[in-house]
């Protein structure tokens, strides 16, 4: 098996920390590799706790990842997806992926969904 796909998890909210820190850092194909979040205290503690990076800007963790996972608010999420997919990132994301269909269709044609929504 190769290295590990680097994670990183943008929010620090209680799904977050209960769910994907725990999930990604566990391996062995995974690592979390950085958290973001808009709290940067939380990001910092729940980084710390799986041996990742807090990063202070989300571009840092684009950075530092192959795949981003996202533990955000509905009307949050497409903005973020949609540039760590237009840098190359896998991610995977919440539902509902967005707060509104337009939303939705933008975030679908940034990860190369067209209308497959």
């Amino acid at each position: 098996m190769g290295e590990p796909v680097a994670v990183g998890l943008v929010g620090a909210g209680p799904w977050a920390e209960r769910v994907h820190a725990p999930v990604f850092a566990a391996g062995p194909q995974t690592r979390l590799a950085a958290v973001w979040a808009r709290r940067p205290d939380a990001a910092q503690r729940l980084a710390e706790r799986y041996d990742a990076v807090a990063c202070t800007e989300y571009d840092d963790l684009l950075d530092r990842c192959e795949a981003v996972v996202f533990a955000v608010a509905p009307e949050a999420q497409p903005a973020l997806a949609e540039r760590a997919a237009q840098a190359g990132k896998a991610v995977l994301l919440e539902k509902p992926v967005a707060d509104n269909l337009d939303a939705a269709r933008r975030l679908a044609d940034a990860i190369g969904l067209g209308d497959d929504v």
